[in-house]
């Protein structure tokens, strides 16, 4: 309906395809620099260098048009993805997330066709399963760090509720008009702890690697396993002003 491909890669593929791509500060062989794509590869099967490391290598200009240098700044994961790639494309040098590997495979039947496209397809598969096999991410209840500042929160909007509530005691407010005032300050501190859990969780906590991967999950459940899940509806579908 969308001119969409219908093959899209999802679940476990996503993630070891982003696990591979995804850049970290610090890790082994970090700043090395290599004369071609399979001294790196070969450097990571002796265990020289990670998959996640901050490299870079030589290319031929064909793969880097946009830049002046034949020097790449990238990592071993994503020369194994690139590695499977049509001779033709340029090197891709980014995080494949569930919405970049989408991109990808719309790209390869667009530009090669889908006999070309197909093996390619399936080759990225393999790698997918294969390092999120490899690399064993997983998450408990510990990588779900609670922000140390949402009891803070939830006591400024209570104080708020009830200077809310006083008011319409005091008739400067109407039943409506303090309804509509409770249900605003709970949907602000809604939306103040959603941002508090995303800085939480760091950049390689493994929750964080899996919901941004685009694998599995979403934002708002984090928020709501670990910081508040807010106000529901009754059965009536109007919005109770007491929060979960």
């Amino acid at each position: 309906a969308t001119g969409e491909p219908i093959t899209a890669p999802k679940n476990d593929i996503v993630l070891g395809c982003f696990l591979i791509t995804k850049i970290f500060d610090g890790f082994k062989g970090e700043g090395k620099i290599f004369a071609s794509p399979q001294e790196a590869i070969l450097s990571y099967q002796f265990r020289e260098v990670d998959l996640r490391a901050k490299i870079k290598v030589r290319l031929p200009k064909s793969k880097i048009p946009d830049q002046t240098s034949n020097l790449l700044e990238t990592c071993v994961g994503r020369i194994i993805l690139n590695e499977v790639l049509p001779g033709k494309m340029p090197f891709i040098n980014e995080e494949m997330n569930k919405k970049a590997l989408q991109k990808l495979a719309s790209q390869l039947i667009g530009d090669f066709g889908v006999e070309v496209a197909a093996p390619v397809l399936d080759k990225i598969k393999h790698i997918g399963f294969e390092y999120a096999t490899r690399l064993g991410l997983s998450w408990g209840m510990d990588d779900l760090i609670v922000p140390e500042n949402k009891p803070q929160l939830i006591k400024e909007a209570e104080k708020e509720v009830e200077t809310a509530h006083q008011h319409y005691l005091n008739g400067l407010l109407t039943r409506d008009e303090r309804r509509g005032q409770i249900i605003e300050i709970w949907f602000s501190v809604m939306d103040k702890i959603s941002k508090e859990v995303k800085k939480t969780l760091g950049p390689a906590n493994p929750v964080n690697l899996v919901v941004s991967s685009g694998s599995r999950g979403a934002w708002g459940q984090m928020t709501q396993m670990i910081g508040i899940k807010g106000l529901v509806t009754n059965p009536a579908g109007e919005i109770i002003e007491l929060p979960v």
